[in-house]
């Protein structure tokens, strides 16, 4: 189903374009579905499956996200969520006609659904809590659904726009910038804003894409994940497996769960996303992931993109250290391990940022001087050994002169 509705995009898309209404550019982007539908939710009482996995309840006592920006670049965020009223600051939108300017409506919970697994608050009734729950979420609406209405008007998914939010957020003060969106061809405009959010000291992280089993579409890159630089996200089933339904390739750098994902639902409770007959989404990875850079962040406000990227892959739970493979990257995310872990250049997996770079020590040239320091105590030290020694002498002589009395004498005639 998913190839059918990315080839009918494709098809609007081109019929669009022939209307003059479809952008100039028009290359496929995809972004995973949600199952739930309106008026259907209800509060999910049980914890995310996730909250176990990662580790949360460790992480929080180093960090919760505090004094962090997270961008949603997506669908927009509603604001009015309970879990998320608290946590939503300003934004923006790309999208023609919305009628919120700050990016804080949607037609489509993937933006919102996003933001709760960065962000959500508890609230009475539901398990959902966000992976940093102190973060501040700034919601970037770049599409507005992937429908045939929103296609055909031009706000259904587009480079163009993608790449202008990312720079909005790189702009605006966005520590980590979630891109919960793939495409398989490189974009010269979004590769040029992904190096503008770089230079920023912004960290992207972005999902490496999803595929119908059945469709037979190759692995391979898939962009924003695959540039330089950028944290390149997959998923796992509850069973920690990587499956055939999350694309493949150089681009995947870490894995983090997606099934059995609970998020919220537009302005109403909680939904269900990738239960466990469904198949794991990297959308929902990437959203946990974004999270976890929150709490990495927070807890290292000094710290670069590039390390706080590096204390993710390195501490990341892989069958072997010093190997990372396409499927799963360098492995699942431990946020409680990504924060207090040393920056050792020794440690096996990725390297450490700079450390190659860095000059060695420079070995000690100049001759050691001991400095001397006198003895206080020498004088008296002296003085006993010499009375030992006396005593010693004195005992050995009465011992002598008592085996000569005692000794036999002869007696001559």
């Amino acid at each position: 189903m998913r190839a059918l509705r990315a080839a009918a995009c494709a098809m609007l898309l081109a019929a669009a374009a022939a209307a003059g209404a479809a952008p100039a550019n028009a290359t496929p982007v995809t972004a995973d579905a949600v199952e739930c539908g309106r008026g259907e939710s209800a509060w999910a009482p049980e914890a995310p499956y996730a909250l176990t996995r990662l580790g949360l309840r460790d992480a929080w006592d180093v960090a919760r996200g505090q004094g962090v920006t997270v961008a949603v670049v997506d669908s927009g965020v509603e604001k009015d969520n309970p879990h998320l009223v608290d946590v939503v600051g300003p934004g923006t939108t790309f999208v023609g006609g919305d009628p919120e300017p700050g990016g804080t409506s949607a037609v489509n919970n993937h933006g919102t659904a996003i933001a709760s697994l960065i962000a959500a608050q508890r609230v009475e009734g539901s398990g959902l809590v966000g992976v940093a729950p102190r973060a501040t979420i700034m919601p970037v609406r770049v599409f507005a659904s992937t429908d045939e209405q929103d296609v055909a008007q031009g706000n259904g998914l587009r480079m163009d726009r993608i790449a202008a939010g990312i720079r909005y957020a790189a702009e605006n003060g966005a520590r980590v910038i979630n891109v919960s969106l793939s495409s398989p061809a490189p974009e010269p405009e979004l590769e040029a804003a992904v190096r503008f959010a770089q230079e920023r000291g912004a960290l992207i992280v972005a999902s490496t894409g999803n595929r119908d089993p059945d469709s037979g579409e190759p692995d391979g890159d898939r962009y924003p994940a695959a540039y330089p630089g950028v944290l390149g996200v997959t998923a796992v089933d509850t069973a920690d497996r990587v499956t055939d339904a999350s694309i493949h390739g150089p681009a995947v750098d870490v894995a983090a769960p997606g099934q059995e994902v609970i998020s919220a639902w537009f302005d109403e409770k909680d939904c269900v996303n990738s239960p466990g007959t469904a198949a794991p989404q990297t959308s929902w990875a990437t959203g946990y992931v974004s999270g976890v850079a929150a709490l990495v962040a927070s807890a290292h406000p000094d710290a670069s993109a590039e390390e706080i990227a590096y204390r993710i892959m390195a501490s990341a739970d892989r069958p072997v250290r010093a190997e990372r493979d396409d499927r799963r990257g360098w492995g699942i995310v431990q946020p409680y391990l990504a924060m207090v872990m040393t920056l050792d250049p020794a440690r096996a997996g990725p390297p450490l940022p700079g450390a190659a770079d860095a000059e060695p020590p420079a070995p000690q040239t100049q001759r050691v001087v001991v400095r001397e320091v006198p003895d206080e105590l020498a004088a008296a030290r002296e003085q006993v050994l010499w009375w030992a020694l006396l005593g010693a002498a004195g005992v050995g002589l009465v011992t002598l002169l008592g085996i000569w009395r005692r000794a036999p004498r002869r007696v001559s005639t």
